[in-house]
């Protein structure tokens, strides 16, 4: 929601007064526009606490952690928890201290070694 000021509403009248109810509902009128607009949300500061630490099973458009950035989960985009496949590829040899793997919507860094793969 986009922070706005809600407008200052007209004191009431001792009696029923056509002008104060137009006022009136001028005055809510422009907060419900304020209210619903899609503007963009401006903030001074903002804490997430607390955040998922993977994109599996959450709902589209909630943010989530992944390390230290902060991603969202997208629709058509494959969030996995742990892979692991077999197939017929011939032979690789990997020796690396580190890797990074990223393979249409799976990523993962991390530090592997040796590693060899004879299909």
């Amino acid at each position: 929601m986009q922070r706005f000021r809600a407008p200052a509403l007209p004191l009431a009248p001792v009696e029923y007064d056509q002008q104060h109810m137009s006022q009136l509902i001028g005055a809510l009128r422009l907060y419900f526009t304020q209210s619903d607009s899609n503007a963009s949300l401006q903030i001074d500061g903002l804490r997430l606490l607390n955040l998922p630490t993977s994109g599996y099973n959450l709902q589209e458009g909630t943010v989530f952690r992944d390390g230290e950035f902060l991603k969202i989960a997208l629709p058509n985009f494959a969030y996995v928890q742990g892979v692991s496949g077999t197939g017929t590829v011939g032979s690789v040899t990997v020796v690396a201290n580190s890797i990074s793997i990223n393979v249409q919507g799976v990523s993962g860094t991390g530090n592997v070694g040796t590693v060899t793969v004879t299909v």
